[in-house]
């Protein structure tokens, strides 16, 4: 069964993800900047987000999409044409709403 929330939900939480991982990798520019040694991971919740929005989306997140939008295409800003094809057709995830109708086509 689909929890579906609206596209402006889904799209905040999303950006908050993305703020709290790119507050992490700023911090660490500043302390390398700085002549700190090593990395320290914040803690943040973006992996529970992430679970959290694929089980409200079940099973039209089945190929995960959601994590893969998040993590390996860092929130749509590494999407290009042909990155993710459906059938043959070019599915664009560049952006949280992008995605979200991805999978609100899914449902």
């Amino acid at each position: 069964m689909i929890r579906m929330i609206t596209q402006e939900l889904f799209t905040e939480v999303i950006e908050d993800a993305k703020k709290s991982d790119d507050y992490q990798v700023w911090l660490n520019k500043q302390l390398k900047k700085n002549g700190v040694e090593g990395y320290i991971f914040q803690p943040n919740c973006v992996d529970d987000v992430i679970k959290l929005l694929h089980v409200c989306f079940g099973e039209a997140d089945a190929k995960d999409a959601i994590s893969y939008f998040c993590l390996e295409l860092d929130y749509g800003r590494k999407w290009k044409p042909g990155i993710w094809l459906e059938s043959g057709t070019d599915v664009e995830l560049s952006t949280p709403a992008h995605l979200y109708s991805y999978l609100a086509s899914k449902a």
